[in-house]
């Protein structure tokens, strides 16, 4: 397993692990640790989400896996669903809500402008722990 922890400059740390199947072909799981509260959930964090993802260039052979509440798991399975048109996700939640709406009713969306959730899309997670 090849391991790389790396320091983004807005203290969130950036874990991109390789592991190799049985079929020697590659699969990375791909982890964003950041604080985010409800007024993060926006097009404009998402924006920046978008941002990492691309810098380290995961593409739909990776998996993105969101631990946390409603606020990571709407917007990490936002971002996840139209990054690159779908990028594979899934949820560890820590909270009743984030485990019915997110992850098993599918709904990922942000807030924009004063409205609550007014841009998501239904995207089921791959995998719930």
């Amino acid at each position: 397993m090849n391991f790389k922890n790396n320091k983004h400059k807005d203290n969130k740390y950036i874990d991109n692990r390789n592991l190799n199947d049985e079929d020697n072909t590659e699969s990375n799981i791909f982890i964003i640790l950041s604080i985010i509260d409800e007024n993060k959930k926006s097009l404009n964090y998402a924006e920046k989400i978008f941002s990492i993802l691309y810098r380290y260039d995961i593409d739909k052979d990776d998996f993105i896996l969101a631990i946390g509440g409603g606020v990571i798991s709407d917007l990490i399975g936002f971002s996840a669903s139209i990054f690159r048109r779908g990028i594979d996700f899934g949820f560890i939640p820590t909270t009743f809500l984030s485990m019915i709406d997110a992850c098993f009713g599918g709904k990922n969306a942000v807030n924009f402008t004063e409205v609550k959730n007014l841009i998501g899309t239904i995207t089921q997670p791959s995998i719930i722990f």
